[in-house]
C-alpha cells in the first residue's frame, strides 16, 4: 500500500503556468530557438507562388535562456542578424543590426503562432506583406 502511494505522488505532474507572453515567446523560440520556414506568402492579399528561394528560406527566433523578458535576436537564410521585441501581445519589434546604411526597425503583426505555425504581416510603403511560417 505505501509502495502505491509513494508511485501515485511520484507520477503526479505540477502544472506550470505561463503568462501570455511568455507563451508567446516560447510558441516564437522553442526552448531557446527555433527554426521558421515559409508556407505562403500574401502581397496586399494576393497569395504568391513561392520561388525556390522562397521554400528553403528560414529564420531563426532566438531568446536568452531563462530570461523571457529580454530581448531576443533573429538570423536569417539572407544574412540579417537582428534583434526583437514582443512590443504587444500581438506585435514584434525587428531590428536589422547589419546593414550597410545602418539599422531598420519594423513591426510584425502577429495574427497566429503556435507551436508550428507563426503567420505575420507587415506594412512597408503601402505594401502589406503577410508570410506564414512553419516550424521544424
Amino acid at each position: 500500500m505505501v509502495a502505491i502511494l509513494i508511485m501515485g505522488i511520484a507520477c503526479n505532474k505540477t502544472t506550470v503556468s505561463l503568462s501570455s507572453r511568455e507563451q508567446t515567446v516560447q510558441y516564437l523560440t522553442g526552448t531557446g530557438n527555433r527554426y521558421w520556414k515559409i508556407r505562403e506568402l500574401y502581397i496586399n492579399g494576393v497569395q504568391q507562388t513561392l520561388t525556390s528561394a522562397q521554400l528553403d528560406y528560414w529564420k531563426v527566433y532566438t531568446v536568452p535562456i531563462g530570461d523571457p523578458d529580454a530581448p531576443g535576436s533573429f538570423s536569417t537564410m539572407d544574412g540579417y542578424i537582428g534583434s526583437w521585441e514582443l512590443t504587444q501581445p500581438d506585435q514584434i519589434t525587428e531590428r536589422i543590426l547589419n546593414l550597410p546604411n545602418g539599422p531598420v526597425s519594423y513591426l510584425l503583426k502577429i495574427l497566429k503562432l503556435g507551436t508550428y505555425e507563426m503567420d505575420v504581416e507587415y506594412t512597408a510603403n503601402g505594401v502589406v506583406t503577410r508570410t506564414v511560417y512553419f516550424a521544424n
